[in-house]
């Protein structure tokens, strides 16, 4: 499947006068992890494949109802259907107790035999993390058996601290007994959180595996100006995240049935503000409809006629270089029915991503080449 999706775009590169691609290193020929969307795996790094390196931490910081994670329960979808990954355990970490999609439904049943806690019980239940200290005992003990995982924290802020655990049954004691106990919180789990997140960022390049962080935001985030509020666990996460990444409700999605209108989805606003695979810092726009998950093509499409890579005459969208012609949702569908052309797609979009690049950059000779005296 790669090798056929380096010819297609072999084959678009010459028909679109393209001048050159993206140079690699060493590293990066291993595949990337897809971030589950299109257009925010280019926007991470300026690649359609995937966003992230493996052996590398990331954190998804947002407000409650912004698509956290369903965005990584796609990503996992999307490792689920690449066969450099099928050696991986895919590990979901629910602190928050709260994973009620229907995984096979919405994201694959391939993923729904593959998604496993980070522990069970003897009665063979999930245990998930509630403390810092137990999300450092389960992911320790997936690092120390040296295989490759992807493991998701969902989410950071529904950890405890062994401070608080002990401090709650002081204060329920004192309560019984008629008194108040004042006490601090949060201090400790800080204080762990870098100690905990210094250690696993090194353990996981070892065997190319990867950690998703979840956050949630205290208080809504505007996607107009992207102002950051606070989260938990200090500034270890930023420090230690490869890519941090912001999302915002931007508008609601809705449909008239009879006359009603009913929310189907949100339009969601996602910000990269920490980039240390390309350094570049990007904002993307896509639908997460309820029904479907995230609309990465329908994304693709609007993107691609804000930039006037592609042209739209009333309801009819044109897409020369690909042979397509029809409305938004007869090309969606089109593409999602014919794997070569799922491809040719993806190969399409990253091309036009990377001549809206070019045009960025700075167009001087090397500023360090090698000189001689």
């Amino acid at each position: 499947m790669k090798k056929e999706t380096e010819d297609i775009k072999d084959v678009i590169t010459n028909e679109t006068g393209v001048e050159k691609e993206v140079k690699e290193d060493a590293h990066s020929s291993a595949p990337l992890v897809p971030s589950g969307c299109l257009l925010l795996n280019l926007a991470c790094s300026d690649r359609a494949s995937g966003a992230w390196r493996q052996g590398r931490m990331v954190n998804i910081i947002g407000d409650s109802s912004s698509g956290k994670s369903l965005l990584t329960l796609s990503s996992l979808a999307e490792i689920c259907a690449d066969p450099a990954f099928d050696d991986y355990r895919l590990i979901y970490d629910d602190a928050e107790h709260a994973l009620d999609f229907d995984v096979g439904k919405l994201f694959g049943y391939d993923l729904a035999e593959r998604l496993e806690p980070p522990e069970k019980d003897s009665d063979g239940n999930p245990v998930y993390s509630e403390t810092t200290h137990h999300f450092q005992a389960h992911i320790m003990k997936f690092l120390d058996e040296g295989k490759p995982f992807i493991y998701v924290l969902d989410s950071f802020d529904a950890l405890g601290s062994v401070e608080e655990v002990e401090l709650t049954k002081k204060e329920n004691k004192a309560i019984e007994q008629g008194k108040v106990l004042p006490g601090s919180y949060g201090a400790d789990k800080a204080k762990h959180s870098s100690r905990l997140l210094r250690t696993i960022v090194a353990a996981l390049e070892k065997t190319k595996s990867f950690l998703i962080v979840i956050s949630q935001t205290r208080d809504n985030i505007s996607p107009m100006t992207f102002a950051q509020k606070t989260r938990a666990g200090g500034k270890a996460l930023k420090f230690y995240a490869s890519h941090e990444i912001w999302l915002a409700v931007k508008e609601k999605l809705k449909k008239t049935v009879a006359g009603k209108d009913y929310q189907i989805g949100v339009n969601i606003k996602a910000k990269v503000s920490k980039n240390k695979l390309t350094g570049k810092l990007r904002e993307v726009e896509f639908p997460i409809f309820y029904s479907y998950g995230i609309d990465d093509i329908g994304a693709a499409l609007e993107w691609l006629l804000q930039t006037d890579a592609i042209t739209k005459s009333k309801q009819t969208l044109e897409i020369a270089e690909l042979g397509l012609s029809g409305t938004k949702s007869a090309i969606i569908d089109k593409i999602l029915e014919d794997s070569d052309l799922y491809f040719k797609f993806l190969d399409f979009v990253e091309l036009q991503w990377r001549n809206v690049e070019e045009k960025l950059e700075i167009k001087r000779p090397p500023k360090f080449k090698r000189r001689k005296r």
